[in-house]
């Protein structure tokens, strides 16, 4: 046995004939619209922004080729620090987290008191499987640290139901994120600029050795034209001007480092700072109207079911 719903929808129509019903319809949905858009937690968001620099992998490559040939690593790599993936890891880091959760706010009735607390008023800081809870929660709906689809322009975003406090919590996480790069950074070129170094000794003893050789071998054979020995000579001229310019490249490398160990310039370049959110990014004026329009639509399609017929179908 089955049946068949024959819907009415003349009785939609038919609404026009019956103002009253049609006026507690729009009515109603209205009354529902205004509770859910006032009842609903609003949310304000504080963003920021900014762009990683591009390392040229490729202005040594000629000499960083040659320098591998005669046995020579000129530690040439890109600075993974400013790579849009390690910046999102980095912001998200435990330590970002535990430090922006402990952080003393201010709000504006003048009560202080650590930013993990108006985030979750009923949790204790000191339980650690609140505070684990509490890191978790933060990083997975309260920041959110994205890419831009068309480009490297990393952005923060913060939402809470506090301006001021999405405010605050953006400028920790920005700062935060941009001050353990900065440590990071300068503690790489200090691990690299001993490299240099260390290496840069080598390769002037390496020089000094060789210019020594070549030196002595041109004195023992000073009267000799022999081609042979004339090509010998030319590849270990060949040779020292290769090193030579294989130590200019590095020491002017060495001398970039030092500068850079203790410069906060670490590549990144800021696009927004973070800012106070004025108005509301959630709910706006856009989600009431279309509550209101799929209430009506709803009680419509309830009105029109009810004036329905279901026939029973008998199988033969």
């Amino acid at each position: 046995m089955s049946y068949k719903i024959i819907f009415n929808l003349k009785s939609l129509f038919d609404l026009r004939k019956n103002p009253k019903i049609l006026f507690k319809f729009i009515f109603l949905s209205f009354i529902l619209s205004a509770i859910f858009y006032f009842t609903i937690p609003r949310e304000f968001v504080s963003r920021a922004s900014i762009l990683p620099s591009q390392s040229d992998s490729n202005n040594l490559g000629a000499m960083a080729s040659l320098a591998s040939q005669f046995g020579y690593n000129m530690n040439q790599s890109n600075n993974p620090l400013t790579d849009p993936n390690v910046i999102k890891e980095i912001a998200k880091n435990d330590n970002v987290s535990s430090k922006i959760l402990n952080n003393i706010f201010t709000s504006k009735a003048g009560e202080s008191k650590q930013i993990f607390y108006y985030l979750y008023p009923n949790d204790d800081l000191n339980n650690p499987l609140d505070f684990e809870l509490g890191k978790k929660n933060l990083n997975k709906k309260v920041i959110n640290v994205y890419q831009d689809i068309e480009s490297s322009i990393i952005h923060f975003k913060v939402t809470t139901t506090s301006p001021d406090l999405s405010y605050e919590i953006c400028k920790l996480v920005f700062k935060d994120t941009i001050d353990k790069i900065n440590s990071l950074n300068s503690s790489n070129n200090s691990q690299k600029l001993s490299f240099l170094r260390e290496r840069n000794e080598l390769l002037k003893l390496d020089l000094s050795q060789k210019q020594d050789a070549l030196k002595e071998f041109q004195e023992k054979n000073i009267s000799s034209k022999s081609p042979a020995l004339q090509l010998e000579i030319s590849k270990l001229i060949t040779e020292i001007e290769i090193i030579k310019n294989i130590y200019m490249v590095l020491r002017g490398e060495e001398e970039t480092l030092a500068v850079e160990v203790n410069n906060n310039n670490n590549g990144i370049f800021l696009i927004n700072e973070p800012y106070l959110p004025i108005e509301r990014s959630f709910p706006k004026t856009r989600n009431l109207i279309f509550i209101f329009l799929f209430l009506n639509l709803f009680f419509a399609i309830l009105y029109m079911l009810r004036n329905s017929q279901i026939i029973k179908l008998i199988d033969d």
